[in-house]
C-alpha cells in the first residue's frame, strides 16, 4: 500500500514508521490497514492520519480504508429435494 513515487525505494516509509508516529503497535496498524476488528475508531484515525501524514497512503487510499469493511456472507443450501 505504498504512496506511489513519492518516496524513492530506500526512503519510503514503512509500517513501523506508521505506528511509530500513530503511538501503536505495529498488529494495530496491521488492523487498521487491513480494515479488521479490535481498533477504536479514535486509534484508527489516528493511524490513517499518521499514514497520510508520512505518505505511506494517498488521500484516496485513505478514504477507501475509512470505509467499513463489506460484510462476508455465507449461504448453505442443502442438495436434495427436502
Amino acid at each position: 500500500m505504498g504512496s506511489g513515487g513519492e518516496h524513492p525505494a530506500s526512503e519510503r516509509p514503512q509500517q513501523a514508521d506508521v505506528a511509530a508516529r500513530a503511538g501503536v503497535s505495529l498488529a494495530t496498524v496491521d488492523r487498521v490497514l487491513n480494515r479488521r476488528k479490535g481498533v477504536k475508531e479514535r486509534t484508527r484515525q489516528r493511524v490513517l492520519e499518521a499514514a497520510r501524514e508520512l505518505g505511506f497512503l494517498s488521500e484516496t487510499e485513505e478514504a477507501r480504508l475509512g470505509n467499513a469493511r463489506p460484510l462476508n456472507i455465507v449461504v448453505l443450501l442443502p442438495a436434495g429435494s427436502n
